[in-house]
């Protein structure tokens, strides 16, 4: 049962579907990308702000000829530091209250100058005082420089190897948050804070030269590391934070809006491609599709030809048009001259048959004499290869005592073989009417007469006897042909190794060796062609003469007629369904003796 078509799907659906695919793909990729790259971009921003700003804090430090004896004794001594974190000293009367007494007490003291060694001179109560005023002023300073680049925290850290715990400084005012050691307080100077192994590596990075980017430990501040100095073994790092979370949900939205719209591209641009490949591509192809559909239903090459001729495409599927126009029309030659050519064989097969029939009428089929002939049994029959062969036999009693039998093999096979063993027989009948008594005479004849009528250097081998009936002489003439196989009374069947002449009609002057067998009472002579013996198997193997020798003597005692349906089953078995590649020709003689005691033993036979 042939299988159902399966169902299909058009092809403006399928790149309907590959199209959908794309634009969600290039819609994710285009998010993922932009969101990338704005997160690279705030990062470059916050690092640049970051670091202009740690450039700015350093410089303002450093301009303090005492910075350095400032952040040891603020590292060392914040415990006993009385300060005012969150006010701007100009309107601190307590800060602007301990830069009078300071000033009243050294009045040569330029603040925002004095140096180590004059700091050195002071009293430790003035050096106290110092160390608050100064921090006062620095507190004010970063809390300017949060605002001018738009940090949420700025401070300064003092840590030590290997850099798991740092001690704050100083740090950012916030008018919304309050002074304390707790967790999401404003921590003072002094407080110790433990850093996570992200914070400790960005650290030591950031002492080893190269200032670090990272998230603080709860992931919601973006976090720069600057390191201003080294103090005898103090590291002095200044960091500045983030709200991280804000930007990431903007940049999010804008990636989502970005993905959006670049979506709504993609589809808009989609839409407009299907619509011209339905155009360019779809509509052809189905055009070409029907028409191909029409010629197989109808077979109407000039209806299809009309119909492509139409097409308007200036691309591939023009040419495709044009290529299924053609092989319409070649199509339909060749169907025409398929129809012609079968007609033609018909009739060849018609007139092979009926040659092949003509072959065989012209062969003896009937092995009965009249009036009836007791001296002898004869049977032969003609198996061609083809329609018609090259093989042919013949018998008749030319007086009353005298029985000529032969067979005959050309060269060829088929027609040509036919028609040339056509000529062969007349001229063996014309000679065997004028000469009645010598086979060898008979053969030389025929070749004086086919050699040089033969144009086509065929070629046929010929085995001739003459049977004396009376006592059973046979003489005999051998053109080439195989070996008789020859069987005595009370004996088995046997190649008879005679002398054979040349073939006849491939050499003008030519002639045959005549000689005798006796033939006794029970006798049998079988004569045949090579199709016996180089019958052949599947693999190529030939029967041969020797398989043929053993398969005639299983039943030495058969008539004539069933030896040759004997051989010609055996030569079925051995070649089974391979097609046979020679003419299969048989004549096989039993001989009974004179009239007198064929007649005697047939009596015999009867009444056993």
């Amino acid at each position: 049962m042939p299988e159902k078509n399966p169902k299909r799907t058009r092809l403006i659906y399928q790149i309907a579907v590959l199209f959908i695919i794309a634009v969600i793909l290039v819609g994710a990729l285009s998010a993922a990308f932009f969101h990338d790259l704005s997160i690279n971009n705030v990062y470059k921003q916050f690092s640049y702000r970051s670091e202009c700003s740690a450039k700015d804090l350093e410089t303002y430090l450093k301009q303090y000829p005492a910075y350095e004896w400032l952040i040891e004794y603020w590292y060392d001594h914040y415990s006993e530091l009385d300060i005012e974190y969150d006010l701007d000293y100009r309107q601190d009367v307590k800060t602007a209250e301990k830069v009078r007494m300071l000033i009243e007490r050294h009045p040569k003291l330029r603040l925002e100058y004095v140096k180590p060694y004059e700091i050195a001179a002071l009293p430790a109560a003035d050096q106290k005082l110092y160390a608050e005023i100064i921090y006062s002023w620095l507190i004010t300073r970063i809390d300017q420089m949060a605002d001018s680049y738009d940090f949420d925290f700025l401070y300064c850290l003092g840590t030590t190897d290997p850099y798991d715990k740092q001690q704050v400084l100083f740090i950012t005012s916030d008018d919304e948050m309050e002074r304390g050691e707790e967790k999401g307080q404003l921590y003072p100077i002094g407080t110790i804070l433990e850093s996570t192994k992200d914070q400790q590596r960005a650290i030591r990075m950031t002492i080893n030269g190269k200032p670090q980017v990272t998230f603080n430990k709860d992931g919601k501040y973006l976090e720069f590391y600057y390191k201003i100095d080294s103090i005898r073994g103090l590291e002095l790092l200044v960091c500045f934070a983030s709200k991280f979370t804000a930007i990431h949900e903007t940049i999010d939205r804008q990636a989502i809006v970005l993905s959006l719209v670049s979506a709504t591209f993609l589809a808009v641009l989609a839409l407009i491609c299907m619509v011209m490949i339905n155009k360019v591509v779809n509509k052809p192809l189905k055009l070409i599709e029907q028409n191909i559909r029409l010629y197989k239903d109808t077979k109407n090459g000039e209806e299809v030809r009309n119909n492509l001729a139409k097409l308007k495409s200036r691309n591939e599927l023009a040419t495709l048009g044009a290529d299924v126009s053609d092989l319409t029309q070649e199509m339909g030659d060749y169907m025409n001259r398929i129809e012609i050519i079968t007609a033609e064989r018909e009739r060849i097969s018609t007139e092979l048959s009926l040659a092949g029939r003509i072959q065989s009428s012209m062969l003896p089929t009937k092995f009965e004499f009249d009036p009836p002939r007791s001296e002898f049994a004869i049977y032969a029959s003609m198996d061609p290869a083809k329609e018609v062969g090259g093989d042919f036999y013949d018998f008749v009693m030319i007086d009353d005592d005298h029985l000529i039998m032969l067979i005959a093999d050309v060269s060829d096979k088929g027609i040509p073989a036919a028609l040339f063993m056509m000529a062969c027989k007349i001229t063996l009948i014309h000679n065997i009417k004028t000469i009645k008594d010598s086979p060898s005479r008979i053969l030389k004849k025929v070749n004086e007469a086919i050699y040089p009528n033969n144009p086509e250097d065929m070629f046929v081998t010929i085995w001739l006897g003459i049977l004396d009936i009376r006592d059973g002489t046979l003489r005999c003439a051998n053109a080439g042909h195989e070996y008789p196989i020859l069987k005595q009374p009370e004996g088995q069947f046997e190649i008879v190794h005679d002398k054979h002449g040349m073939v006849i009609g491939s050499f003008e002057d030519c002639d045959y060796t005549e000689y005798v067998l006796k033939l006794q009472k029970g006798s049998t002579l079988l004569v045949y062609t090579d199709g016996l013996p180089e019958a052949s198997d599947v693999n190529g193997k030939q029967l041969g003469i020797e398989r043929v020798l053993e398969l005639l003597n299983r039943n030495p005692d058969k008539t004539p007629k069933e030896v040759l349906d004997s051989m010609k089953k055996a030569v079925a078995d051995y070649t089974k369904d391979r097609e046979p590649f020679d003419d299969l020709t048989m004549l096989c003689l039993r001989y009974n003796g004179p009239a007198e005691e064929a007649e005697i033993v047939s009596a015999d036979k009867q009444l056993k």
